[in-house]
């Protein structure tokens, strides 16, 4: 349609050329420019909106391939340590040869931007679809609101056989348009309860998964915590191993030094007067081998 405007603009263009001027083809001469200043901007505008386009589906693809990076590393984390990740994704920040820093702040600040622009019409889609939803509650309470009462068994009863005696053609009709309307009801009805309950599950749903979500992030903070308290208790029972392996080797010697600092003479100590040994008399003995002798064993 615009090329056959342009070409019938031309040719009146070079019938009034030939003719001669006329006080209409300045208008003409305007109209034809315009016309061609609002293809070259109608054709700037499909091509902005080809590129943009192109970026939304460059957008989508990066958060579909970090939404699947975000799942491989939850995976990654349940047979792991919390602690990692610091150490992966600085592999994978230093296995990228060539990139500045400047430049992933760029992307990352350029990606931010979209994924807010995203969030933005996700919630835009989000405000009109309940809109929707409420509108089509609106009009579906109308016309339960407009539609007749459903009349009681004995009035269909008479009413059925009232038009059996007077015509049963229009008796038959009213029957079959009271039961059809009756099923309407009923569909009606049913229609809006599930729209109901379908409404109270979607927010369930997102009750759930708010839940979840904090459930998640209170597992991963308590992981964390524990491995760093693990971290900590096995920093502080290696000094303490180191401390309790002293004692033991520093008492035994004592016990030994004083059983072997007593001479033979004084364990077998005659006496004088008797000519018994001293071991054989319970005057005679020293405390100190009392006190360092160990208990007998009874079991024996």
């Amino acid at each position: 349609m615009v090329k056959k405007a342009f070409r019938k603009l031309e040719k009146i263009h070079k019938e009034k050329r030939v003719v001669g001027s006329s006080p209409g083809s300045e208008e003409i001469d305007r109209m034809v420019q315009l016309l061609i200043q609002q293809d070259h901007t109608i054709r700037h505008q499909i091509q902005r909106m080809r590129e943009l386009d192109c970026e939304m589906e460059r957008f989508e693809m990066e958060l579909q391939g970090g939404q699947q990076d975000t799942e491989l590393l939850h995976e990654g984390f349940s047979s792991l340590s919390p602690i990692s990740f610091p150490h992966s994704h600085n592999q994978n920040l230093d296995s990228q040869p060539g990139v500045s820093e400047q430049e992933l702040l760029q992307e990352c600040v350029y990606t931010s931007d979209s994924v807010a622009q995203l969030e933005m019409q996700l919630l835009r889609h989000e405000e009109l679809i309940a809109q929707l939803s409420q509108d089509i509650d609106v009009e579906l309470t109308r016309a339960m609101l407009m539609l007749p009462e459903v009349p009681d068994k004995d009035t269909q009863l008479q009413g059925a056989a009232a038009g059996v005696t007077s015509d049963p053609d229009l008796s038959w009709e009213a029957a079959e348009l009271e039961r059809l309307q009756a099923e309407l009801r009923l569909s009606l009805r049913t229609g809006v309860s599930l729209h109901i309950q379908t409404a109270q599950l979607e927010k369930e749903l997102k009750g759930y998964e708010s839940t979840l979500f904090s459930k998640d992030q209170d597992c991963w903070q308590l992981a964390s915590q524990l491995s760093t308290l693990q971290v900590g208790d096995s920093v502080q029972e290696t000094p303490r191993l180191g401390t309790m392996k002293c004692p033991a080797p520093c008492i035994v010697p004592q016990a030994v030094r004083l059983k072997h600092s007593l001479s033979p003479t004084d364990v077998t100590d005659t006496d004088s007067d008797t000519g018994i040994s001293s071991t054989h008399s319970q005057d005679s003995l020293s405390p100190c081998l009392d006190m360092i002798l160990p208990p007998l064993d009874t079991d024996v």
